[in-house]
């Protein structure tokens, strides 16, 4: 499934620059990189990379979304993230070899850059300063998945819920034309659903969570659109329960700050 596509060298070599991960490493690995990645079309639903096959891939988003999930043999489903475009998906299944515990499936029409395993071995296996930045890199992302397992275990839906939202403004906010009612950076359309499986519970309690989140002055909501109006707010509930880093509590106000700015303008 997907379609592979030409003539894209100079969407390729953008995406590439845009990688944090690559944005220290030196200009003949990222023109290595380039000259062996190749670009794929996906449309809405179709599977990108099944969950428990080995990652062939580092997987780069440039257009679109997709969603890390995994479906079981009852008919359970489990989604973790909307995942957007910019940062580099299933590396530490490329190290290990591994099938990956969750696969990628086309969440709308998007394009997507595959980075071939073995060349990635082959770069970051030949400097040991690659080596180490790429582990770094996935020393970071199990710290935040312990992060994720930690508040399942331990903290309330709503708590979980807030800090998700935050997650994904961080993450995944961009702008909404102004005939669907919202024109700024604070707006998620990740749907009910979609939260819901990734938290685990029905579309139905997430529903009562975000009426209250809305009463209390939180959010509003714009259709499927949910807009964050009180980042200060979200915290707050957050740390009931669980504190948060001050460098996450410092970043939070500043959000608020450029939130209140945009409005006054």
């Amino acid at each position: 499934m997907g379609v592979k596509v030409s003539n894209t060298r100079s969407v390729v070599e953008a995406t590439i620059d845009r990688v944090d991960l690559f944005s220290t490493w030196p200009d003949n690995v990222k023109a290595e990189l380039r000259t062996a990645a190749e670009l794929w079309t996906f449309s809405k639903g179709e599977v990108v990379l099944q969950a428990g096959e080995p990652a062939h891939s580092v997987v780069v988003i440039v257009e679109g979304s997709l969603v890390n999930e995994r479906a079981y043999a009852n008919g359970r489903h489990m989604m973790t993230a909307v995942l957007r475009p910019g940062w580099p998906l299933k590396v530490p299944a490329v190290l290990n070899g591994l099938g990956v515990p969750f696969g990628l499936t086309a969440r709308v029409d998007c394009l997507v850059l595959f980075i071939p395993k073995q060349k990635f071995l082959d770069i970051v296996n030949s400097q040991i300063e690659l080596l180490q930045n790429v582990t770094n890199f996935i020393g970071l992302q199990y710290q935040q998945d312990m992060v994720s397992l930690q508040l399942r275990t331990m903290a309330s839906l709503e708590c979980q819920f807030a800090l998700l939202m935050i997650f994904h403004a961080q993450d995944a906010a961009h702008l909404i034309d102004e005939d669907r009612g919202v024109s700024n950076t604070n707006v998620l359309d990740v749907t009910q659903e979609e939260f819901a499986s990734m938290l685990g519970c029905s579309r139905q309690k997430i529903n009562v969570i975000m009426k209250q989140m809305e009463r209390d002055g939180l959010i509003e909501r714009h259709g499927r659109l949910v807009e964050i109006i009180n980042y200060v707010g979200l915290l707050e509930l957050i740390e009931r329960e669980d504190p948060v880093h001050p460098d996450f509590r410092t970043a939070i106000k500043v959000w608020q700050e450029r939130l209140e700015q945009s409005k006054s303008h």
